[in-house]
């Protein structure tokens, strides 16, 4: 009998199964995994799963990139929006509401504070009920019926980025920019249901609606009528292009322009940086026309329309108001400008109320509309956000109040007092050059400013910058400010005939301009994300390669600013020099040092960390100071530019943005506080002086 061999399928079958089964547990672990990602991103978008997964991804993006903490309130606190009712104004102001009590206009009062989450780009209110388009945060309603205490209701997550709103009988419609147009059911005025979505638009800015027709404010297409009858259906009905700008741009824009409409009768009013204003036809409500413009002075921003009058915020130059009885040929009733940046606005009886950039509200009297007078505006408290010393005297850049200039004889402890200039915007930095200060003002520009007497400084001229100036620099009869996404810009200030820019550089890839400092013959702009680019303006430093654009500049226009990029450090928000060896301080960071002998091979020496967030710097004889914020001051010695050593920390009295030193003391711009003076003697135990 012959023995069979023995079988091999069990644990064949019994590996097959384990395999199956192993398999299982991981599809059903990635399946898990899965649902409670959705789950998550259900919940964060409060249903909405493209609003959670928007949601999340910008919140990963900002964290990423490190626009956090205290930077992102580096440019003040600007009012962005403006509702009004009776003796209360509501004022988006970045990302909170604040109830402005308008009663006593010189008295304005803030009664009510809410944090909304997101930057408030529009507002509706509707008897004690207020609906926010507030940036990321979507649309959020909030009870103001206790102007105290006004109370978040409920919060809808936007899919885009919620702009601005409408209500027409029981539907909210908000813009989401590039996620189109949002119709809300409002029945139940305190909790919005969505009704409808309409998306075909690149660039919603703002929405009007008459009867079943919604007029939307594209900033890449113009007007698009909408009909909305049936809101979860909304068809597009035609396209109005708006003409092509009065002025055309001397550099491509970062967005499209933003938009603001409103509609009266049968005529639509818009606001647009572009084109200030422009009147359309609605006699045919389906196929309106462009018929009137209006010329203005600023960037028009917003606007609101009472009968025939216009009123229009002018960035940053004021308020303006028109006159529209003839709707082809508006004209220019009265203005009030100088007064602050104008960015919104809202109308309470015979008054306008403005909102400002990073300068709070103002109340203007409109009775006589051909002479508005300003009846008052809130309080300005210092943000000093930078500092210099020049020929015996401080000059620090404190931001909503403008320019202060002090003397520093006798007592350097105790500065005295000259001048306080306002610059209409916001003062972030300074360069003293001769007799003339020159003031980096936002969106103001670059104000050049006469301080040959000290005690009565003189405005002499504001340069018109492409962006938002921050810092500036000076080489030979150039002066060179940081231009946030526009890297720089180049202004001629030994002619007294221009205003104007020599030349902008391009928008940058992956990054900020917030500072920048001349060297010499070379300037160093640093690019947040990106590094730090060394512009050569004398076209002396070799640059390998130039790109063909650069090769035909530096052929036609010497001097011209040439770029040598450097993706050395990055999150550069201050620099100081000390002959080509520059300091570096990094936002999250700490010091590095850069020797820049040759500049188109930038080399870094040393570096040491510091903790925290770190702003502006400045170094004399071998120390460093460097800004802290709420940390106070930091003491470096860098007599040794490879192995920089922390010497100590001292706590400022606000929040520490920038530092000017002398041979004995440190004056630190203090946010909040103004003005801190340090006595340096024992650089190892500071002392603080009461200012």
């Amino acid at each position: 009998m012959t023995e069979s061999a023995p079988s091999s399928s069990k644990p064949k079958r019994g590996c097959v199964a384990a395999a199956v089964a192993l398999l299982a547990k991981i599809v059903g672990a990635v399946l898990l995994l899965i649902a409670l990602l959705a789950g998550g991103l259900l919940w964060y978008g409060r249903g909405s799963l493209e609003a959670g997964a928007i949601g999340a991804g910008k919140k990963a993006f900002m964290w990423a990139l490190g626009y956090r903490g205290p930077l992102l309130g580096y440019w003040g606190t600007p009012v962005i929006w403006l509702e009004a009712g009776g003796d209360r104004a509501y004022a988006g102001v970045a990302t909170r509401l604040e109830v402005l009590d308008i009663s006593n206009p010189s008295d304005i009062r803030t009664v009510g504070q809410l944090a909304l989450g997101g930057i408030v780009h529009g507002m509706v209110l509707d008897g004690d009920v207020l609906y926010i388009g507030a940036g990321d945060a979507g649309l959020v309603v909030v009870d103001v019926t206790d102007s105290a205490n006004p109370e978040r209701i409920t919060g809808l997550p936007s899919a885009g980025y919620s702009f601005g709103l409408a209500l027409a009988g029981d539907r909210l419609y908000t813009t989401e920019r590039d996620h189109g147009v949002r119709i809300f059911d409002v029945s139940n005025r305190r909790h919005p249901r969505l009704a409808g979505t309409f998306r075909d638009t690149p660039w919603s800015n703002d929405v009007a609606v008459v009867g079943s027709l919604a007029y939307v404010a594209d900033g890449k297409r113009g007007i698009l009528v909408v009909d909305v009858a049936d809101p979860q259906a909304p068809a597009l009905v035609t396209t109005v292009p708006l003409p092509p700008a009065a002025v055309p741009a001397l550099w491509e824009p970062i967005d499209p322009p933003p938009l603001a409409i409103e509609i009266e009768g049968t005529r639509a009013f818009l606001a647009g940086v572009d084109h200030d204003l422009l009147v359309a036809d609605l006699s045919e409500p389906r196929a309106p026309r462009i018929v009137g413009h209006l010329d203005l002075p600023g960037e028009t921003m917003d606007l609101r329309v009472r009968g025939d009058r216009v009123y229009l915020a002018q960035e940053p130059w004021g308020l303006a108001i028109a006159d529209a009885r003839d709707p082809a040929a508006p004209k220019l009733l009265g203005s009030l400008p100088r007064f602050g940046s104008a960015h919104t606005l809202a109308l309470a009886g015979d008054r306008v109320v403005v909102g400002l950039l990073a300068q709070g509200a103002a109340v203007v009297g409109a009775r006589d509309p051909s002479a508005p007078a300003l009846l008052g505006r809130s309080k300005v408290a210092p943000t000093a956000r930078g500092a210099t010393v020049a020929d015996g005297r401080l000059y620090l850049a404190n931001g909503e109040a403008g320019l202060g200039i002090y003397d520093l004889a006798p007592d350097p402890a105790h500065p005295r007092p000259l001048a306080q200039v306002p610059v209409t915007d916001y003062a972030y930095s300074v360069r003293v050059d001769g007799g003339r200060a020159l003031v980096a003002a936002g969106q103001m520009g670059l104000v050049e400013l006469d301080v040959s007497d000290p005690t009565a400084p003189r405005t002499v001229r504001v340069f018109d910058t492409p962006e938002h100036a921050f810092a500036v620099g000076v080489v030979g009869d150039r002066a060179y400010t940081a231009e946030g996404m526009y890297k720089f810009a180049e202004m001629d200030i030994s002619r007294t005939d221009t205003d104007k820019p020599v030349r902008a550089g391009n928008k940058m890839e992956g990054g900020y301009a917030f500072t920048l400092t001349s060297m010499g013959d070379v300037v160093v702009v640093s690019n947040y994300m990106g590094g730090i680019e060394v512009l050569d303006p004398t076209g002396k430093y070799p640059v390998m390669p130039l790109t063909a654009r650069e090769k035909e500049d530096r052929a036609a226009a010497p001097p011209s600013p040439i770029s040598i990029l450097w993706t050395g450090p990055k999150k550069v928000v201050g620099i100081a020099h000390d002959g080509p060896i520059a300091y570096l301080s990094l936002y999250t960071g700490g010091l590095q040092v850069l020797d820049l002998a040759d500049p188109s091979e930038p080399r870094l020496r040393g570096k040491t960390s510091l903790g925290g967030y770190q702003f502006g710097i400045d170094v004399r004889d071998g120390l460093a100071a460097v800004a802290g914020h709420q940390q106070g001051l930091f003491l470096i010695d860098v007599g040794d530019a490879d192995a920089p050593r922390k010497l100590t920390l001292l706590k400022t009295r606000g929040e520490a943005y920038g530092v000017a030193l002398t041979e004995r003391y440190a004056y630190v711009a203090d946010g909040s506080a103004g003005l801190t003076v340090l006595d340096l003697a024992d650089r190892a135990a500071p002392e603080l002086v009461a200012p």
